[in-house]
């Protein structure tokens, strides 16, 4: 069929923007199959689920036929073999239709088609098969007048024409540009905006629209007009909006005066199914959620509901159960970034992986869900309900730490709440969440836990379960445990595995107690046991997380499997070196040093002597009592521990009495969070003027062997990249 493109010189700008917005459309979907063995039986609803069947049998539905008889129902079906060329692609369904038509395939409810949609999607909703199995129920109501005058239904326009079914894919770029542009010629069309704008929009979307050659096959300049909208039109400084849009979805049953109350079921039926698949169910979570600007190679990692089903029968069949973790109301940068809608001020937000540096980080403060907004409390029940159907587990972890209160108490929204709940404090807004879902959770069969924050202000019941965390764990395991409140036991000072050895040696994890002085035989029943915790965040490799875990993950079994009168460190130093040769062997890296068998570096108010005649010079922020002087008093299980992240600007400088021969230089920092990796090792022979000899690991040390005939004033650690951690400097060794 030949095609016939007309110019006409004389359009007005916006006329011509018009016509090829209609061309634009049909390129919509990339590819049509269309589905030819369709079948449809006529009916006459009598009760709101009941059907008076004009004919038994089903009779084909060709292309030109009338369907949908006035006032009617059609029930339409269709077995349809997906063509070799679509299988394992992002499958829809397509069907123009004046009626309202419910579609469910393989047996489930997929969604609807009507007037205002004619497509829906299918991929998600149907097994990996490639046989679709199509049933439809639809109706075409009449009009009120025709009501009035049924004898004038056979000639008011009331029938319909099929104009066929297809299978189809979707080209998403030509599809947001056409929603772009349906929003924006709305807008040029209406009076209700400056008319200014209205005229800078006619221009600019005629411009737009020439870059697109309609003539090409694959419709060249989609890109080059996108960009334009987004460069030229949406971020314009003149025409910027001060405020955010709330969009709502929205539907209403005329049952008084379109619809018969025997038809209301079908169309609330069809109206919610819907509006449940549009969203299905937030989308942006992995869209959004999981797309880091600065990191793509990072971006749309994630687990599908199959790969934790999965999950879960493997730990299942091995005697593990899982328990899942959703951190609310905190911790949900991630989130805002898919719904800025449940954040306390809206706008853009932008997921942030560790990789960031924190003054790149966008709104990192602001990581917590407007508990004001009710809509909040509902994606919350999603939540569970998603959780429950993929993990057995009788307890849901829903997080609860870390979360302040400022911007909360910037909400309108939070504050209203605050004032209609007779709050005394902002952390009450937390503890309002916090037993909210509780009883939530509760009312769904399954136990709460949160972490030991949600029982600051005693909002936590004998119902729930604490993970205690901060610090040693002694005192918030004690209030705990005296209001009935069962406790895991995670103190950072022995649990927390992301901690370097230097912060927790393995001695010092199995000299742990995971039941503190004065608890009662009662009390001890509470404790459920420990975890330990191996945040992996700045872990980039498996061989480096099997570094953190072991030995001490098997101190801490024992910990946890046997009698505190049963554990003796001397035989179980003995026990875990015997056993370095086999993990060789079955391929575990495990980390050893000299420091192994040393206590838990306890530093003093006094600042320990240097092993030899120097001083320090450092620019980074000490956290007490973990002197600088540390790094260099020759013990490598002491350390220096810096109170601030650091960047290029600073540096660690040993500055030695009198000049020395050197045959090595050798730094070692911390072992995980608190390692440093971007930096570089420098030597002075005057303690004035450096010059580079090593650079930093990602192990977090470094090393040099300087030039024999000079001596060495100086040795400077000089940091070249932001770090997120609180650096340790274990020890500086000159040999």
């Amino acid at each position: 069929m030949a095609h016939i493109k007309v110019v006409r010189r004389s359009m007005r700008p916006e006329e011509w923007t018009d016509l090829r917005f209609g061309w634009l459309k049909r390129y919509i979907y990339s590819s049509k199959w269309e589905i030819n063995n369709l079948m449809i039986k006529d009916a006459r609803q009598i009760s709101e689920m009941e059907f008076e069947y004009y004919s038994d049998d089903y009779r084909p539905l060709n292309k030109g036929d009338m369907y949908f008889t006035p006032d009617g129902t059609a029930f339409i079906k269709a077995d349809v073999d997906i063509p070799k060329e679509l299988q394992g692609k992002e499958l829809w369904f397509s069907l123009k239709t004046a009626a309202e038509i419910c579609v469910k395939v393989n047996g489930k409810y997929v969604g609807g088609v009507d007037p205002n949609r004619e497509r829906m999607l299918l991929s998600p909703y149907v097994d990996d098969t490639k046989t679709l199995h199509f049933e439809m129920m639809g109706y075409n109501r009449s009009k009120p007048d025709d009501e009035r005058n049924p004898e004038s239904l056979s000639v008011r326009g009331c029938r319909q024409i099929f104009e066929g079914a297809y299978i189809c894919t979707v080209n998403h770029k030509v599809q947001d540009l056409v929603w772009d542009f349906e929003l924006l010629l709305d807008i040029a069309k209406s009076d209700l905006f400056n008319e200014d704008y209205r005229a800078f929009l006619n221009k600019e979307l005629n411009n737009a629209m020439n870059f697109i050659d309609f003539d090409s096959e694959e419709l060249d300049g989609i890109d080059e007009c996108q960009k334009y909208l987004d460069d030229v039109v949406f971020a314009n400084d003149n025409y910027k909006g001060n405020g955010d849009v709330a969009l709502i979805a929205h539907s209403h049953l005329d049952i008084a005066y379109y619809w018969r109350r025997i038809h209301a079921v079908q169309k609330n039926l069809r109206t919610v199914l819907i509006q449940l698949r549009l969203m299905d169910k937030y989308p942006d979570l992995v869209k959004e959620g999981t797309y880091y600007y600065d990191f793509p190679e990072l971006s749309g990692k994630y687990y599908s509901k199959e790969d934790l089903k999965e999950i879960v029968t493997y730990a299942g069949t091995r005697g593990i159960e899982i328990i899942p973790e959703v951190d609310l109301p905190g911790h949900s940068i991630a989130l805002l970034a898919a719904l800025p809608e449940l954040s306390c001020r809206g706008g853009k937000f932008e997921a942030t992986p560790e990789e960031r540096d924190w003054n790149k980080r966008k709104r990192g403060n602001e990581n917590m869900i407007c508990i004001g907004n009710p809509q909040s409390f509902a994606f919350a029940e999603d939540v569970i309900d998603a959780l429950i159907e993929i993990f057995p587990s009788q307890y849901i972890h829903f997080g609860g730490d870390e979360v302040p209160t400022d911007i909360w108490e910037k909400c309108p929204k939070c504050m209203a709440l605050y004032k209609r709940e007779g709050m005394k404090s902002p952390g009450e807004i937390q503890d309002y969440f916090t037993r909210k879902m509780s009883d939530l959770i509760r009312s769904k069969g399954k136990i709460m836990i949160g972490w030991g924050e949600i029982n600051d202000r005693n909002a936590a019941g004998p119902n729930d379960v604490l993970t205690i965390w901060r610090d040693n764990g002694v005192e918030k395991q004690k209030i705990a445990l005296e209001h009935g409140i069962s406790v895991i036991m995670c103190p950072q000072h022995g649990c927390y595995f992301d901690w370097g050895y230097a912060g927790n040696s393995t001695r010092k994890v199995y000299e742990w107690n995971p039941v503190s002085e004065g608890v009662t035989a009662e009390q001890q029943a509470l404790i459920k046991g420990g975890q330990a915790a191996l945040w992996t965040e700045r872990i980039t490799t498996m061989d480096r997380v099997e570094w953190m875990l072991y030995p001490r993950i098997c101190a801490l079994s024992e910990v946890l499997w046997s009698e505190p009168s049963a554990r003796n460190w001397d035989d179980f130093y003995q026990r875990i070196t015997t056993f370095y040769p086999v993990m060789k062997k079955l391929g575990i890296n495990y980390y050893e040093d000299d420091a192994m068998n040393e206590k838990e570096f306890v530093p003093s108010n006094e600042k320990p002597a240097l092993v030899r005649n120097a001083h320090i010079d450092t620019n980074i922020p000490g956290n007490p009592p973990y002197h600088a002087e540390y790094a260099f008093d020759g013990k490598s299980n002491t350390f220096f521990w810096g109170g601030t992240s650091v960047g290029p600007e600073h540096y660690f400088t040993i500055v030695l009495g009198e000049p020395m021969k050197v045959n090595e230089v050798k730094v070692i920092t911390g072992d995980s969070k608190d390692y440093i990796t971007m930096a570089d090792l420098l030597i002075s022979e005057d303690g004035e003027n450096f010059v580079k000899v090593g650079k930093f690991d990602d192990l977090g040390q470094a090393s040099a062997t300087p030039d024999a005939a000079k001596t060495i004033k100086a040795v400077k650690i000089q940091i070249t990249g932001q770090h997120t951690c609180w650096p340790i400097i274990k020890e500086i060794i000159l040999k």
